[in-house]
């Protein structure tokens, strides 16, 4: 029989004290790694083991991804120190994110809360803030951000969306549907709030909203549907079950199932690799890190197979076309010093070097303007 193989560690990091577990799976033959926060997973990270490495150095990789789990949250907190100092604020923004995908809302807070101080004419900042209050249960104030973003950006689908939740969580159903139909109005594909919807009318149906015309069983199902066509996620026996009683009219088993299913399913796109690219790319070291780069090309690409009309993810690879760019550029720049140095009178490589410092500033300048 196998013996287990298991490390344990407690790490102190901006003021939590995370637990980092990792363990062998025989049975899956992977290495899994976990980090806790008070007991929920923030972090978790599974690695395949080859025949050759289960043999000879079983031990030695699975201490290997230990460390490096423990040096990614080392390294997050130290970020975000740099962050603090600078008070950029798009760093901030992104900052936020990553913290709220790890489920460290409070961090994630402070830091839109940073974001909003230094740039208070961002509507993506009061969005962002609304939405980890509704994570962390402080609907009011999620409300009184979404409103200030509203006011910013009246067209801007997420923030009716969000606002639409904060209202609903708080009972506030004539608000809520108007927030929500907002939503679709400006966006008719937005999935998620086709389901807020779906659940604000069926709430609706218990509670008659007076002088809403839309509030049907009827209204219900063809929202849902909605939501599922667009929305795999969405596509799971709780949602049959529901459209079912809906049908029967069974309105209240029906509200608890979709307010079940919108526990378990993650209505946001799963794209905080992004925003801790870009962290890691200005603050992390990582600039010329190549094969760092090409990963997160290549999770990019994947992406946008599963959200192809997301145009962030057009946009941040263009970004990412243009940091490979530059990492080249450099490159060839040395390439260039080098020939000089073996041959100091080799005119072409002079000529090569002097235009190329001279025409790549303003590419240079460029990138720095696209990354601000």
């Amino acid at each position: 029989m196998q013996q287990q193989l298991g490390l344990n560690n407690d790490v102190l990091v901006g003021g939590h004290r995370f637990h980092v577990q990792t363990t062998y799976s025989a049975n899956n033959e992977t290495i899994l790694s976990h980090i806790f926060d008070n007991g929920r997973v923030i972090e978790r990270l599974e690695v395949g083991v080859t025949e050759e490495v289960k043999n000879a150095t079983l031990p030695k990789k699975l201490k290997v991804v230990h460390q490096e789990m423990i040096a990614e949250m080392e390294l997050l907190f130290y970020i975000a120190e740099k962050v603090r100092q600078v008070r950029h604020p798009m760093s901030c923004l992104k900052l936020g994110h990553v913290f709220m995908s790890k489920n460290l809302l409070d961090d994630a807070v402070t830091f839109f809360q940073m974001a909003a101080e230094l740039d208070p004419t961002s509507a993506e900042v009061y969005c962002q803030l609304g939405f980890a209050n509704i994570r962390r249960g402080d609907f009011a104030n999620a409300e009184m951000v979404l409103r200030k973003g509203v006011q910013l950006a009246p067209n801007y689908a997420d923030l009716h969306q969000h606002l639409g939740v904060a209202c609903l969580e708080q009972q506030k159903l004539g608000p809520a549907l108007e927030s929500l139909r907002t939503a679709l109005d400006l966006n008719p594909n937005f999935f998620p709030a086709h389901f807020n919807y779906a659940l604000a009318l069926l709430q609706s149906l218990q509670a008659p909203f007076s002088g809403d015309s839309n509030v049907s069983p009827k209204a219900v199902q063809e929202h849902l549907v909605r939501a599922a066509e667009g929305w795999p996620a969405f596509r799971t026996p709780r949602l049959e079950k529901a459209l079912q009683l809906v049908d029967e009219g069974a309105i209240a088993p029906a509200t608890q199932e979709l307010q079940s299913l919108r526990q378990e399913v993650n209505t946001e796109a799963d794209l905080a690799f992004e925003h801790d690219f870009y962290l890691k790319f200005m603050y992390g070291g990582k600039g010329k890190d190549d094969e760092f780069i090409q990963n997160y090309t290549m999770r990019l690409r994947t992406a946008m197979r599963d959200y192809p009309d997301y145009a962030d993810l057009h946009n941040s690879l263009g970004v990412a076309y243009l940091i490979q760019c530059r990492n080249l550029f450099l490159r060839a720049l040395e390439e260039f010093r080098v020939a000089l140095r073996i041959n100091p009178s080799f005119k072409r490589a002079e000529k090569n070097l002097k235009l190329s410092e001279n025409d790549g500033k303003g590419f240079l300048i460029l990138l720095r303007a696209i990354l601000k």
